[in-house]
């Protein structure tokens, strides 16, 4: 599968499987583990395509996330 293409089944999966939306950073990284650890034993990706860029693309393909991330160390400073 393409680059472009994975990335958008991966949002499409993870946002299927998010129950709320303000999930913490680590659970939406816990999120992003599940999703990825799917398309590898589904063999829709292999774990050469699982890189630092991809996880980069989804965590800001949801801003909303992101923002209570900072929001959560600011608070933890």
């Amino acid at each position: 599968m393409e680059a472009p293409e994975l990335t958008t089944e991966i949002i499409k999966n993870i946002q299927k499987k998010m129950e709320n939306p303000s999930l913490t950073y680590e659970e939406f990284e816990s999120l992003i583990d599940e999703v990825i650890s799917e398309f590898i034993e589904d063999g829709r990706m292999t774990e050469d395509e699982d890189s630092v860029v991809l996880r980069e693309n989804l965590q800001s393909s949801f801003p909303e996330i992101a923002e209570n991330a900072r929001i959560e160390n600011e608070d933890n400073v």
